[in-house]
């Protein structure tokens, strides 16, 4: 079995325990046969002409789009001596660099949407979210990651323990169906996750990424949710004393 990633990564405990697999990346593996693709298609010009633009997405997907000779001065630059104890001192603060982008991020969109927004960083991968002050405690609209992309749902404070009961299948809104994380379904927003990809975060810190992704999808939602009042019902806490 090849388990096949954007950079060759292990799968987690719970899908490959006890599996005999091997490793390969979309970043080595994938683009070296490629090349070698582009060789046999050499009298092929349309057919080369794709495999070659195919793998350009990819080099840029991986983080491989910069020149050579670009690579090399950076390297050397930071390389130099007087550099050297501020280039090891990068891992300390990149994470919060992460932490303050993302913040942005969800600040930008919960003011275009009129909503609350929080940045959930008890996890590895780092999710955030958005609610309005009438819904239940733990109910929002999340965007995480799932199988190297981006995805968002509806979720409920137990589904984020995989304890929620499927409620209503959202197929105007989600493409995927309900289980006991989504308990309305989910949907999946680009192809690539914050993990594994680094122009991601140049789309964060300039603000592309909410206004072509996150934004048009809460609005989605809560345009939705005031449209259903059954939906709107289930997702707003009621206080039978009133």
């Amino acid at each position: 079995i090849l388990y096949l990633t954007p950079d060759g990564r292990y799968a987690s405990d719970d899908s490959g325990r006890g599996v005999d697999y091997r490793c390969i990346s979309y970043k080595k593996t994938i683009i070296e046969w490629l090349g070698q693709c582009v060789g046999i298609a050499v009298h092929r010009p349309l057919v080369r002409e794709t495999i070659n633009q195919y793998i350009n997405y990819l080099k840029q997907l991986t983080g491989q789009d910069m020149s050579t000779i670009v690579q090399s001065e950076i390297i050397n630059l930071l390389s130099k001596a007087e550099n050297i104890e501020s280039v090891l001192q990068i891992p300390t603060y990149i994470e919060a660099v992460k932490d303050a982008i993302m913040t942005k991020v969800i600040q930008s969109v919960a003011l275009e949407c009129g909503v609350k927004g929080e940045l959930r960083t008890d996890l590895k991968e780092r999710e955030f979210y958005f609610y309005k002050e009438s819904w239940k405690e733990g109910t929002s609209i999340y965007f995480g990651l799932d199988k190297g992309k981006v995805y968002y749902a509806i979720k409920t404070k137990e589904s984020l323990d995989g304890k929620a009961k499927p409620e209503i299948y959202l197929e105007h809104l989600f493409e995927e169906g309900i289980d006991a994380f989504d308990p309305y379904g989910y949907g999946y927003i680009c192809e690539y996750d914050w993990l594994t990809n680094n122009h991601i975060w140049v789309e964060m810190a300039d603000g592309s990424f909410a206004k072509k992704y996150i934004i048009p999808s809460v609005k989605k939602i809560l345009e939705f949710v005031e449209c259903d009042e059954m939906l709107k019902s289930k997702l707003e806490e009621r206080n039978e004393n009133v």
